[in-house]
């Protein structure tokens, strides 16, 4: 069943933190949340990006994107013609400030097995934060053993390989970690599923601005939380 469908405003019914939303993604999930991290960062207490590179690494250009925003070396990496941007985004309002940015906390893996996104663009990546951020208010995490997928204590393929649906036994809990660090101090891990997974009409809610993202998305939704608990949002 559809939650969000059978829902007339379903956001009324979640006793939700909106304030408090923390947001991950691996790989092109992760540039996505860099550049909803740098948009909306008053929204924002936290950000999560695993096998990513920094804002705006493309400038647009989909040879750059491609190459100097995977793994080519040789491609350059212009962190200064990025800030500008940056700058130019901030002064007109498309950005958030530097000060709204301040305030997250920001969590960044890369593994060094991976042979999608090279480690020096990951390295741009801390770089770009480290313009914000004293490095103690940032976690950065580069794995040795890890290709390009999302790391888990046992689940996944073996921990050097990358193959779908991309998801690495590795013996680290990277869900835990960066949630731990974006969200606070967690429960211990249930043993079972204290909720459900709902798919979510997003055509339906976006409109036609949503029309390029895929027609279903899922929320998982702890039964307390359906009872009116308080929760947090995280956006993967």
């Amino acid at each position: 069943r559809s939650f969000w469908a059978c829902a007339e405003d379903p956001l009324e019914q979640l006793n939700l933190h909106t304030e408090q939303v923390t947001i991950s993604g691996l790989s092109s999930g992760a540039y996505m949340a860099g550049q909803y991290h740098l948009a909306h960062a008053e929204q924002v207490s936290g950000v999560a990006m695993l096998a990513g590179g920094p804002y705006y690494c493309a400038q647009g250009n989909l040879g750059q994107a491609m190459a100097a925003c995977l793994h080519k070396e040789d491609a350059p990496i212009h962190l200064d013609a990025i800030n500008r941007t940056i700058d130019d985004y901030q002064s007109r309002g498309l950005l958030a400030s530097d000060s709204a940015i301040k305030d997250s906390k920001v969590w960044i893996f890369h593994g060094d097995k991976d042979e999608t996104v090279g480690r020096h663009v990951a390295e741009h990546l801390v770089k770009q934060y480290q313009q914000w951020f004293k490095q103690d208010n940032i976690t950065v995490i580069f794995d040795d053993e890890a290709n390009h997928h999302f790391p888990t204590m046992s689940e996944g393929h073996a921990c050097d390989i990358s193959v779908s649906p991309f998801i690495g036994a590795c013996q680290f809990d990277a869900a835990g970690a960066l949630l731990t660090t974006t969200v606070g101090q967690l429960n211990a891990p249930s043993t079972s599923a204290q909720g459900e997974v709902y798919p979510i009409k997003q055509h339906q809610l976006g409109g036609d601005s949503a029309k390029s993202i895929a027609k279903n998305g899922y929320v998982y939704i702890p039964d307390v939380c359906l009872d009116g608990e308080p929760c947090s949002l995280h956006v993967s």
